[in-house]
């Protein structure tokens, strides 16, 4: 804390002293807004200019300033790097890119900012600037971090369920009471105990507890586990960074009060910014199930679901004006089972919009995902069925998030899900969620 406090001071004094000078050429309602201090106000108006203009390079130059006071450093370094890709010889926008980078704690990036205002535009004021703020970074090499030593998330809500046991269409369980309502709980909880320039290292754990209301229900009661190390570390290459993390997972269900099934999990995933719109995200982990099996022995060839179970795929993320977003990804799975039964490929795509929705602070997201799964080799005749099991996944999801605070949010969905099956009798289902969340963070 005392680290960020000495940054934020840095940061603020050197605010204090460039900005002014050039604020008042023009004389908007943004520009005012600004001026004032509320950026904030300042922030909305800019994005206003850049939704008619989007390469006004002055309303993106301030508008990463109203990023940049606000704490918005993400949002900063992402304007920023537009205004400059418009005006590359702007010692201005390099500069204060500079500090964005240095506040959300890449210290290469910013540095090399630094070096190109110093060694390649001409002097000005900025050069003198330049070389204060890199007098300040060699002064406080660790002051940088924007990591909190610890993160958490809890969200808990309130679902109803219209086919828990995804009963099928075709081959109804008489006088199953199958719909159902239940309270959900999920903490997350990551701490970090060692960071530096572009690494840190630690643990999280997660929990996840629902709780049915319908007697038919309760033996879908869950409650999971989640726990292990991490380790991220930054990579330069060419002018980008590539944010890399490496993790252990151990996780454990427990399905009505008994042990379901644990997992070995050993996850890596590797991020950039490709431009200053679009990151994208590639990913690649090994998960080695072991299901506490209690079926019969005769059984145990093809109900057993013992698996490897390896996955990989992308996600994109498309930044638009206005702070929406788009989210979308695909992602392939091979399920490597010891019985017949649950050999499967699976491929996997979603794409997700988020905007604001009528107020700021109110956000809206769509969502929408499809997925075949496949499984070969398959013992059809279980089923008493000749047929291949083939099966597509369609859900559709919309959800409102209001940010009641900067750390407490209000959010409820709905969910429409329907599975089609080469098996109908036995796969092929729909169903619909309800729910209503209070969600905590800090």
């Amino acid at each position: 804390m005392k680290k960020l406090f000495c940054l934020t001071v840095v940061l603020l004094s050197a605010f204090i002293s460039a900005v002014p000078a050039f604020a008042l050429r023009e004389s908007t309602p943004a520009d005012k807004a600004f001026v004032k201090g509320d950026y904030q106000t300042a922030a909305g108006l800019y994005e206003s200019i850049l939704a008619s203009n989007p390469n006004n390079v002055r309303a993106l130059r301030f508008l990463g300033l109203s990023y940049l006071y606000t704490g918005n450093f993400d949002g900063a370094i992402t304007t920023l790097n537009r205004a400059k890709q418009i005006d590359p010889s702007s010692a201005a926008i390099r500069y204060y890119l500079a500090q964005a980078y240095y506040a959300q704690g890449q210290a290469d990036m910013a540095r090399q900012e630094l070096t190109y205002i110093i060694a390649e535009l001409p002097e000005g004021a900025y050069h003198k600037k330049a070389r204060s703020l890199e007098e300040q970074m060699a002064l406080r090499p660790k002051a940088h971090g924007r990591y909190k030593p610890i993160s958490v998330y809890q969200k808990v809500g309130f679902q109803y369920d219209s086919n828990v046991m995804l009963e099928p269409q075709k081959l109804g369980i008489k006088g199953l009471d199958k719909d159902s309502s239940r309270f959900t709980n999920y903490t997350w909880v990551e701490l970090v105990g060692l960071q530096d320039d572009g690494w840190r290292a630690g643990a999280n754990f997660s929990y996840y507890q629902s709780l049915h209301t319908e007697n038919d229900s309760k033996p879908f009661n869950l409650s999971s586990f989640d726990f292990g190390p991490f380790f991220s570390f930054d990579t330069p290459v060419s002018d980008k960074i590539l944010k890399n993390r490496i993790e252990y997972r151990y996780i454990y269900d427990i399905l009505s009060g008994e042990s379901f099934v644990r997992t070995h999990s050993i996850r890596a995933r590797t991020g950039a910014d490709l431009v200053s719109w679009l990151n994208a995200t590639i990913f690649y982990e090994v998960n080695f199930d072991d299901f506490f099996y209690r079926q019969r022995p005769a059984n145990k060839d093809y109900l057993n679901r013992d698996a490897v179970r390896t996955k990989g795929g992308m996600r994109l993320q498309f930044n638009l004006p206005h702070r929406r977003f788009i989210y979308c990804g695909y992602d392939y799975t091979h399920n490597d089972s010891e019985g017949l039964l649950w050999n499967y490929e699976r491929n996997r795509l979603f794409a997700e919009l988020a905007t604001p929705f009528f107020v700021p602070d109110l956000t809206l997201f769509v969502l929408g995902e499809y997925s075949n799964r496949y499984f070969d080799p398959y013992l059809g005749s279980f089923y008493v069925s000749k047929a291949e099991r083939d099966e597509d996944y369609w859900s559709f999801r919309i959800k409102m998030r209001y940010d009641v605070t900067s750390f407490a949010s209000v959010e409820t969905s709905y969910r429409y899900i329907k599975q089609e099956a080469t098996i109908e009798e036995f796969f092929e289902y729909e169903r619909q969620i309800f729910d209503f969340s209070l969600v905590f963070r800090y």
